[in-house]
C-alpha cells in the first residue's frame, strides 16, 4: 500500500481544484 503517494496525490488535486476555483 503506498499511503504516502496517495495521500499525496490527494492533496495535489484538492490544491487544483482550489486554484482552479479562486480563478473561476
Amino acid at each position: 500500500m503506498k499511503i504516502l503517494s496517495t495521500s499525496r496525490t490527494l492533496r495535489l488535486l484538492l490544491h487544483c481544484g482550489y486554484v482552479r476555483r479562486a480563478a473561476d
